[in-house]
């Protein structure tokens, strides 16, 4: 299972829709992955200080 497919599920399922869901990874984001319901997404390689203003963000 990739990272889109289990957004999928999680999106999917009442019980987990409501996870806040930021992606990272090496790709550009395809458009619709972001109305997927995602709250985000950074490009690797991520520094600290992005992740430490993800994780702020989600709080």
């Amino acid at each position: 299972m990739n990272g889109i497919q289990l957004l999928n599920c999680l999106k999917a399922s009442t019980e987990t829709r409501h996870i806040s869901v930021h992606i990272i990874s090496v790709d550009e984001p395809e458009n619709d992955t972001i109305q997927r319901g995602t709250i985000g997404f950074s490009q690797k390689p991520v520094s600290k200080q992005q992740l430490d203003d993800v994780f702020e963000s989600m709080a």
